[in-house]
């Protein structure tokens, strides 16, 4: 009977290390079952693998000589960290950060209730309403519904000021004292040169010798600001601590070794959500999608590599499914179904790690429509020359447009209508030529702040609004901002453009409006602005008179 191929060994420090990822060396890994020599076995034909030194009798009983006590060691790896930390209860920490004021928030991310713990869905209700909190660097009283099983993840703010982070959360009722909340749930305090590692707008904190890849913003906790100017740095305040944050890239690898327990190498792996298309592309935030529908998902290894990657459900369960081999390099692509409610974690692993993606099917509120719905103040108010119509975040379908334009100009009007203590998330989509590039969110903003942000935005280039009510659902717009040409030239850079052609004309003719306002052949005249071409005839009159002058 042929050995079995162990794809893992420890190194002399005692991590553990991939065989893609191990050296061709001999006498120099040893096994993690046993403790004997491994050597590598890395040809050019065959899948690497470890093997036991031929042999050595220190080995002979090892259950890594078998296929059965291998595969007890794989299911060992599978368990993500996340999991990991869900069964020790402990809060997994994020930082939240504002890119306009220069502040952060810190988080405490906890599972929420699952469905399928639940034989009866309306039991789930009794279970929110018999829970009790008890909280130590929690900065409010906490509502129960954060937990709900249509939630992707439950998110509480916390006291960077505080020594400790616990939450008790107990119920009234023995029969629910079993489910996997139920307990006391901790984390560590915030600590200088805590590293967080993730996107520019949510990074969780990591433990030691944690990799990060080429692209991952970096948090690293410090005392004081960080006072030198390096490109790409920069200083934000989380309660007490100053935190420097900057982008994994080659102008700051010397910044990344210079923080102990962090290695950044190109020999990485990364894991992009391509559809559906709001989603960041390698984020670790939750992924909301239509009920049942396909996301499309590509996992890139490191440019020399060819490893076997895993996809394994989170908790771990029997969903294990590997993906097949495609050459060094070479994308692999799968496509998991959303649930058709609540969450469906997913891990994708290889070696020590592991990229958890979480699928939420969004607008569960949706097919749970009650008819006091219909009379809840809650959502967006549009004003369109005095006509108001109201979106509910459960009721409308599809995104609305909005011409920038008419904001601008006040023709429309957007006001966001509920509770005083409501709180959403934004989450704005801006052009390559706006300032702020690509994808920006604010988390946790109360209406009066949301609206401010919206007025903003939109005068700002941005796309796309996303107004995300959690549970409740979400409000999108779709920002139609006026083409080059039909933004209105300031006289004086009418006379700088006309100063700049080749010849200036003698009449203010259309085809001189047009070279003058960029407006390419075949464009109507009516998306030229008003007044456009009485403007040039005055430049032009001008121009001619400093001429005569």
């Amino acid at each position: 009977m042929s050995e079995a191929r162990i794809p893992y060994a420890l190194d002399p420090q005692g991590r553990r290390v991939d065989i893609y990822r191990a050296e061709h060396k001999l006498n120099y890994y040893t096994c993690i079952a046993c403790g004997s020599f491994l050597d590598p076995r890395q040809g050019e034909v065959n899948i690497w693998y470890f093997a036991h030194v031929k042999l050595d009798p220190t080995s002979e009983e090892c259950p890594l000589r078998t296929k059965e006590g291998l595969e007890n060691l794989l299911q060992r790896f599978r368990i993500s960290p996340v999991e990991e930390s869900e069964l020790k209860k402990q809060i997994r920490l994020v930082i939240s950060p504002n890119p306009y004021i220069k502040t952060a928030k810190l988080y405490g991310i906890l599972p929420v209730l699952r469905w399928e713990n639940f034989a009866d869905p309306t039991e789930v209700n009794d279970v929110l309403n018999s829970l009790i909190f008890h909280g130590i660097g929690i900065k409010s009283s906490l509502p129960a519904r954060i937990f709900h099983p249509s939630e992707p993840e439950a998110k509480v703010e916390l006291d960077p000021n505080a020594d400790k982070y616990e939450l008790t959360i107990s119920t009234k009722y023995s029969k629910y004292e079993s489910l996997d909340l139920i307990g006391n749930w901790k984390a560590k305090h915030i600590s200088v040169n805590d590293v967080f590692s993730g996107e520019s707008n949510r990074a969780e904190r990591r433990g030691i010798n944690t990799r990060v890849r080429t692209g991952d913003t970096l948090f690293i906790v410090l005392e004081e600001d960080f006072l030198m100017e390096i490109e790409g740095c920069e200083n934000i305040v989380l309660g007490p601590w100053k935190i420097l944050k900057f982008e994994v890239d080659d102008n700051h690898r010397e910044l990344v070794n210079r923080f102990i327990g962090i290695n950044a190498d190109t020999d990485n792996f990364y894991v992009d959500i391509i559809l559906p298309p709001p989603a960041t592309p390698n984020s670790e935030s939750p992924i909301s999608g239509k009920p049942e529908s396909e996301a499309l998902i590509a996992v890139t290894p490191p440019q020399q590599k060819d490893p076997e990657f895993e996809i394994v459900s989170v908790p771990l369960g029997e969903e294990n499914k590997i993906l097949d081999r495609k050459g060094n390099g070479v994308p692999r692509i799968f496509c998991p179904r959303f649930p058709s409610e609540g969450s469906r974690r997913l891990s994708v692993h290889w070696g020590n790690e592991h990229r958890v993606i979480n699928l939420h099917a969004e607008n569960r509120m949706k097919s749970l429509y009650k008819p006091w719905m219909g009379d809840v103040e809650l959502g967006l108010e549009l004003i369109t020359d005095g006509k108001i119509t109201k979106f509910n975040p459960w009721s409308v379908e599809g995104a609305i447009l909005i011409e920038s334009e008419k904001v601008i100009e006040n023709r429309i009007n957007l006001n966001l209508i509920g509770p005083e203590e409501l709180k959403i998330d934004v989450k704005g989509t801006f052009s390559e030529e706006s300032e702020y590039r690509g994808i920006v969110h604010k988390w946790d903003t109360t209406l009066e702040e949301a609206e401010s942000i919206l007025d903003s935005w939109i005068k700002e280039d941005c796309n796309h609004i996303m107004l995300d009510y959690d549970s409740l659902g979400r409000i999108e717009l779709d920002i139609q901002q006026p083409k080059p040409w039909q933004k209105k030239l300031s006289d004086r850079e009418i006379e700088r453009r006309l100063k700049n052609l080749d010849e200036i004309p003698k009449k203010a003719r259309w085809s001189v409006v047009r070279e003058v306002y960029g407006v390419p052949w075949g464009t109507s005249r009516d998306e030229v602005p008003d007044g456009a071409k009485k403007q040039v005839r005055r430049a032009l009159m001008k121009l001619r008179r400093g001429n005569e002058g």
